[in-house]
């Protein structure tokens, strides 16, 4: 089967495609990724240092590193390897809506579309291309926290419980779509919000795994459409952060990220 597979350059997206190529191996896969979600110079000062931990911090120094140790002594892998690794196309893909993307979805013919956090909200005529449709793996419970970061506002919220959502994209409104599976998980605040949101991918990506195969064997999904109520979360501003912090809660323990990166460099 014909895969595209849509993330954002960024840590979580990198993690859950290291759980979910070695699954999907058996079929023809491009991997396409956004550089941002949103506009980044609007955000306050501790999303900004955010995004420098989830990305800057990989694509310059982490990746470039990681890819010049030998494969086989550690336990994840950069985009570029994994690329490698599954011969899986790889290329930024800001333009998806735009005509030239759309020409060349249409010229590859993916019959079906993967999305991991990707940060472009795709047009009818991009969900309309794949015949089996678009699955996206929301980091957040639908429809209680649509939108982006979830996670931060469950810890923000002081909800007992997160978790993600497996669902169609069926339309160009967000995170809208008839569920699949919703995987919910106890919520550690003692945790950060990093953490907590890394914690979503392995129980999320088994999800998705078993919908492709699902649909690989021409077998039907079944759905239902989201219920009750619904609400819509932005980029927290300072205040929210503010408050956030107030509380005890951390986006990011530097401990236990540097733990976490050691994985792209040893076994």
């Amino acid at each position: 089967m014909k895969i595209l597979i849509l993330f954002n350059y960024d840590l979580a997206s990198n993690y859950a495609l290291n759980l979910l190529l070695p699954e999907l191996q058996q079929h023809q896969l491009k991997l396409c990724f956004s550089t941002n979600v949103g506009n980044a110079s609007e955000k306050p000062v501790e999303l900004e240092y955010l995004t420098f931990v989830e990305q800057q911090l990989l694509k310059n120094l982490i990746f470039p590193y990681s890819d010049n140790l030998d494969k086989g002594g550690k336990q994840l892998y950069s985009f570029e390897s994994l690329s490698s690794q599954f011969n899986a196309e790889l290329k930024s893909f800001n333009y998806i809506n735009d005509a030239q993307g759309i020409k060349e979805l249409q010229e590859f013919k993916p019959e079906l579309i993967l999305s991991v956090r990707f940060g472009k909200i795709l047009k009818q005529s991009v969900i309309d291309i794949p015949s089996l449709g678009v699955l996206n793996l929301h980091s957040g419970i639908l429809p209680q926290y649509q939108g982006v970061m979830a996670t931060f506002w469950a810890m923000k919220n002081q909800a007992s419980e997160y978790g993600s959502t497996l669902h169609w994209i069926d339309s160009e409104a967000i995170d809208a779509g008839p569920v699949i599976t919703l995987n919910r998980l106890l919520l550690d605040r003692k945790k950060s919000y990093l953490e907590n949101v890394l914690a979503l991918y392995p129980s999320g990506c088994f999800s998705m795994v078993e919908a492709v195969n699902l649909l690989a064997s021409g077998k039907e999904i079944e759905s239902i459409a989201l219920q009750g109520s619904s609400n819509y979360y932005s980029f927290p501003q300072k205040s929210d952060l503010d408050d956030f912090h107030s509380r005890g809660l951390q986006l990011v323990n530097p401990v236990w990220a540097s733990d976490f990166y050691r994985q792209y460099l040893t076994g």
